[in-house]
């Protein structure tokens, strides 16, 4: 892909990635999401585990714990990937205009 079209790629996928998270819905899952988090957290902390069923549980439920904290962080990194794909296509594009320049430029190399 050419870097024009890595940076107009990367661009739409951000603003999509922006207004979901503007998205009253979205917003509205990420509050049930925290509550689910914040509960989850004080089982695993709080809940004694006196029998191995009770441990096995306690695991599960981290593994339910992590998912929901990687899905909320996971719309933030993806933009962040964006804005990384948008300033390397960018310095790309610097390079090949410098590139352009210099070879179309003067040849003679007199002292």
């Amino acid at each position: 892909m050419q870097p024009d079209e890595l940076i107009r790629s990367a661009v739409e996928r951000k603003r999509v990635l922006k207004e979901l998270q503007e998205n009253a819905g979205f917003r509205q899952m990420q509050i049930l999401m925290q509550q689910q988090v914040d509960a989850l957290q004080r089982e695993i902390l709080f809940a004694p585990c006196p029998s191995l069923d009770s441990a096995l549980t306690q695991e599960y439920n981290k593994g339910k714990l992590e998912g929901r904290l990687c899905l909320t962080e996971l719309i933030d990194a993806e933009i962040q990937s964006c804005d990384y794909e948008i300033a390397n296509a960018k310095k790309v594009q610097d390079n090949d205009r410098r590139d352009d320049r210099g070879s179309t430029g003067n040849t003679n190399h007199a002292p």
